[in-house]
């Protein structure tokens, strides 16, 4: 949907063997834009249409994606700030230069501690553990889950012993406590799934993602 041109199908040509973790997002404004709440960023994006823009690391990323997601299901009109990286777009919102923008929640918390950046949800349906008093995007507009997440995935055709084997070697891995450490240090949640339901989540997801790509006309050349 999003790149015309790729030498594989997303679905078609893998078989599903985990998703390994998911980290969510966090939707961030500059204390200077004065919003508190996602309902008042929609409020002043509809009282000012078009005039608010949000940054992400690059067109067709992560911080696009989530971005064009909220926009297009809260029914507003933002403009996207394509940076080259995510370094840029945090420094630049610390420094009120832009000022709104989605990040890992982990490269944020410490702006957000410091007063420098308002958390104001994080882009998942449910609530983080990690800021359980930040609301989630999914509360305030119904459907809406975005995270980062890793994944295995094998050529079709791979026998389902060695995949089966593959799931329980790295689900091993994964519970293991210095493995789990470092993932909630980079704020990210172990999901460990099985095969089928990593297989249901890809088409849930290919399905979500494309929608928004046709809706918003993207296209990465």
């Amino acid at each position: 949907n999003l790149y015309k041109k790729v030498p594989f199908h997303p679905l078609k040509d893998f078989a599903p063997i985990m998703q390994m973790a998911s980290q969510p997002y966090g939707l961030v404004v500059h204390p200077s834009l004065g919003v508190k709440s996602v309902k008042e960023l929609i409020a002043l994006a509809k009282k000012e249409p078009g005039k608010l823009n949000y940054a992400s690391s690059g067109q067709g990323g992560a911080m696009h994606l989530f971005q064009a997601l909220f926009v297009n299901m809260a029914g507003i009109d933002m403009v996207h700030v394509p940076y080259k990286g995510s370094g840029p777009v945090r420094a630049d919102l610390v420094g009120g230069q832009i000022k709104v923008g989605c990040l890992g929640l982990s490269s944020i918390l410490p702006h957000y501690k410091a007063g420098q950046l308002n958390i104001i949800a994080v882009t998942t349906a449910k609530r983080s553990p990690e800021l359980p008093d930040i609301p989630s995007l999914g509360e305030i507009l119904p459907g809406y889950d975005a995270s980062l997440w890793t994944g295995l995935l094998a050529p079709r055709g791979t026998p389902q012993a060695a995949i089966q084997r593959i799931h329980r070697e790295v689900t091993k891995l994964l519970q293991a406590a210095d493995v789990r450490s470092a993932y909630q240090r980079a704020g990210t949640d172990i999901v460990a799934t099985d095969p089928k339901a990593f297989g249901r989540f890809l088409e849930l997801e290919n399905a979500k993602w494309g929608k928004t790509v046709r809706d918003l006309k993207l296209v990465v050349k």
